[in-house]
């Protein structure tokens, strides 16, 4: 996958990491509040132990973060070799919906139809 596509997948995961905190803000903005005197309750203990738990779990997160933007990264150039291997295969190749209608063609199917791709694209294959 080349330099600017990774770099525009980062872009994406990045605005969607912000749209995903600032869902969840508005969550815990919806959330009921602890009592101040539940928390004052609370023993040293306990909340050290929480603490603890929170951070835990918030390394668990990034280490997910990390593997599904690794998976994303994997995904997108998987997806750029299909398609460059689909669109300059010197075959004509098209992608048939269930309806009949072509999805997709190559270059050299548009050029065997001697039509461009955009012009096969929504027309019945037969």
């Amino acid at each position: 996958m080349g330099e600017r596509a990774e770099e525009r997948t980062v872009k994406t995961i990045a605005g969607q990491e912000d749209q995903l905190r600032a869902a969840a803000e508005r969550r815990v903005g919806e959330m009921p509040t602890a009592e101040h005197s539940d928390l004052m309750s609370m023993t040293p203990e306990l909340l050290r132990l929480t603490l603890h738990e929170l951070r835990v779990h918030q390394v668990e997160l990034q280490m997910q973060n990390e593997e599904l933007r690794r998976a994303q990264l994997e995904l997108d150039a998987s997806r750029s070799r299909y398609f460059d291997l689909f669109d300059l295969a010197p075959i004509g190749y098209c992608t048939i919906g269930q309806n009949g209608l072509i999805l997709e063609a190559n270059i050299a199917a548009a050029s065997l139809f001697g039509v461009s791709r955009s012009q096969l694209v929504g027309q019945r294959f037969s």
